[in-house]
């Protein structure tokens, strides 16, 4: 496996998956981080050779929960031990969409679930 660098930093590319719901509510996709059990996160992941930011965003969000949609603003880039740059996604289609995977972002929220 190739891993992309820029100055040490591996570049990753994500988003933050919303819908609408009913009375104009947003709702937005959040899964477990692998890497962080118990945590929740926004689906994101590592560039491939030669791939466009905007590319490895949607593949991602595709491959970590099943959103599909049309991505939006660029959010911005957010840098730790990584680089990800992340852009909203209005998401149209959920394979195996589950409920419990949706969330108000104006409440707290308890559950389970992995979705990986």
């Amino acid at each position: 496996e190739v891993i992309v660098k820029v100055n040490g930093k591996k570049l990753r590319a994500g988003t933050v998956p919303w819908r609408l719901v009913e009375g104009g509510k947003i709702e937005v996709f959040l899964i477990e981080g692998m890497n962080t059990p118990g945590f929740w996160t926004f689906p994101a992941g590592s560039l491939d050779p030669g791939e466009e930011v905007s590319l490895c965003a949607s593949r991602e969000t595709y491959e970590e929960c099943g959103a599909i949609g049309s991505l939006g603003r660029f959010l911005g880039v957010f840098e730790d031990k990584n680089r990800t740059y992340l852009f909203s996604m209005r998401v149209t289609r959920v394979e195996d969409d589950s409920e419990e995977f949706w969330h108000d972002p104006h409440s707290s929220y308890e559950g389970s679930g992995v979705r990986r």
